[in-house]
Formats: C-alpha cells, structure tokens, sequence
C-alpha cells in the first residue's frame, strides 16, 4: 500500500465570473461543481501533513459550498491553498477565511490597468473593488503568505516593477510573472512579447524586488528565453507524492498527464484508485525508467 499523498489539486468547480483571455474556463462546454459531500469522503481520512491546493479553472470563492469546505478543512487541520481573481472576497469570506488553516493565496491580478483588466477578463471585473479586497484582507497579523501574479504578455509586460511595488507597498510577500500557455489560442495582437524585452523587465522587477524584500517566485530572468526552458528533471516524485482531482470526479498523477486517468471517484473509493493498476503501472514505469507514459512531458526525461 502506498501512503496517501501529501498534495492535493482538487477542482471543486468551473464556475467563474471572469471569462479571461488567457485562462481554459471560458472553452469549457459547461459549468461543473464537485459536491461538498464527495470532497469530504476524499479528504477524511487524509493525515494533517496533507496540503489541498483548491485552484482548478472555477474560481473557488464561487464555489456554493465554500463555507462547508473551509470549516471542514480547518475542523481537520488540513491546510489549504488557492488562487483567486478577488472579486468575490467580501468580507464574510475574509473573515472565515482568516480564523481558517489557510497556508497560502496568490490573487491573479495580472494588471493594475483598469482598462486592461477589464478586457483580459471579459468585461466583467471591477478593479478598484479588487484591489481593496486584497489590501483589507492581506493585512498584517495574519497566519498566511500571500502572493499576487501576472501573466506575461505583449499587453502587460511593462507593468513589472509596478506590481513588485503593489506587493511591497502592502506587505505582500511574492509576486509571479508566468508565460502564456502554449495550448490556448489568442487574440492576434495578444502574444508573448520578444523574450529580450521580457528579461530586461523580468531583470528590472527582480532587483526592485531584492531592494524592496518582495520575493520573485519561481522565476529566473536568465530562464525566460524561449519560454521559460528548463534543465529537465532526471527524476520524478509526483505520482507518490500528490494526485489531482477534477471537478467530474477523474484522478490524474500530474498536470503534464492529464489524459492518462487514473480512475473516476464515481466509480471507486479513493484508496482503490491510488493503489490501482495504472498508478502502479506509472510508478513502475518512472523506477524501472522503462517509461513510455511521460515520453511527452517537457520536465521528466
């Protein structure tokens, strides 16, 4: 029998007030929500070391069972994550969420341009009402970090050392810039920008961010060429260490195996699924390094 894992993806929903640019939830066919009561037979048995991320392509703070959840988890002493657009973070919801076991959130901000932000968002967001939820919730003392990111493109590289600025100014500890993804289609004049140009600015926002004590997370100016390119990993830990949950129910081992399920928890208990032939095959197959699952994954050779 293998441990449980330690990290959780689970998509509650696909529910979202935003229809953005960049982001795979306005493709969606349709609207989905993972019921509370399915969440529960998933996670009850998880140990307290356990951390649920609960950022899928639905906003979370929309999730209908989002108080349920919360005080489930944190009546577990699980710790929690997710990302965030910030719109819905009214103050009920800061408020349970600061008495919770909250560890991190990073609100997906992606501009401080309200004409901006209204176009990558689907002209349904309200800005200023953003950013004044997320400076009355992020302030100090508080028990979790925080995080505020971009997603890098011809329209908004420019706004770099701005938001490094955002973050400091308010006592956010990280900010993200991340790359378009490669598998959505966008808008003609809505690219990547010329990666010389994104790592002078990417160069700029990292020594104002050492300056100002706001960590840069997860990136390295002299890595962004060619989309950020990585040295592969000679080794992988995923498929013992964490899985991820859709909102209809499918289990997958990684994000860069997204069509090779698991297993479907409308069909199988969790534990039958986590030690099951194909999670076994996929362990067998990264140990032996016979393995033809991740031929295709850009991280793992």
């Amino acid at each position: 029998m293998i441990p449980y894992p330690k990290e959780i993806y689970l998509e509650t929903s696909t529910i979202c007030q935003f229809a953005c640019i960049f982001c795979l939830n306005p493709r969606l066919p349709s609207r989905q929500t993972l019921s509370f009561e399915k969440i529960k037979t998933i996670i009850e048995k998880f140990e307290n070391g356990t951390l649920i991320d609960l950022t899928g392509y639905g906003e979370f703070l929309m999730y209908p069972e989002f108080e349920s959840l919360v005080s489930f988890l944190t009546e577990k002493k699980i710790k929690f994550t997710f990302n965030t657009n910030g719109q819905a973070l009214n103050k009920r919801k800061q408020d349970i969420l600061r008495s919770s076991t909250l560890s991190s959130i990073n609100f997906s901000l992606n501009t401080l341009n309200n004409k901006l932000h209204y176009y990558f968002s689907g002209e349904k967001s309200n800005l200023d009402n953003i950013l004044t939820n997320i400076i009355q919730f992020v302030k100090k003392p508080r028990d979790f970090e925080t995080s505020v990111s971009m997603v890098v493109n011809s329209q908004n590289f420019l706004e770099m050392t701005n938001f490094v600025k955002f973050a400091s100014n308010n006592e956010i500890e990280n900010v993200r810039f991340i790359p378009l993804a490669q598998n959505v289609e966008y808008p003609e004049n809505f690219n990547s920008p010329d990666n010389i140009e994104v790592v002078k600015s990417l160069q700029k926002a990292t020594l104002l961010a050492g300056k100002l004590g706001v960590h840069p997370y997860g990136i390295d100016p002299n890595a962004w060429s060619s989309v950020l390119k990585k040295a592969p990993m000679t080794t992988c830990t995923v498929p013992w260490r964490m899985i991820i949950i859709g909102v209809q129910g499918n289990i997958a081992a990684c994000c860069n195996l997204p069509n090779y399920s698991l297993g479907n928890i409308n069909e199988k208990s969790f534990e039958e699924i986590w030690n099951g032939e194909k999670a076994t095959k996929l362990r067998e197959a990264i140990k032996t390094g016979n393995n033809s699952i991740c031929k295709n994954c850009p991280e793992f050779e």
